[in-house]
């Protein structure tokens, strides 16, 4: 079993101003964050991922947390 879902909370909770952005071949590996609340903050993306639809999932998730504040 993966540490990466671990690591990747405990990234979260050491930053929580963190954008955590996961491109991974495994992306229900990291559903339990969103149960958590941090669905805000991690991006996890399908492999492969281009560089534009990363750069497009952050310019989004960022319009979306600065509308929240």
């Amino acid at each position: 079993q993966s540490r990466a879902p671990a690591v990747a909370s405990a990234l979260l909770a050491a930053d929580p101003h963190m954008l955590l952005v996961l491109v991974t071949a495994r992306p229900g590996a990291f559903s339990a964050l969103a149960v958590q609340g941090s669905a805000g903050r991690v991006l996890v993306l399908p492999r492969p991922a281009w560089g534009w639809t990363i750069l497009d999932g952050v310019r989004a998730r960022l319009g979306a947390l600065r509308n929240e504040k």
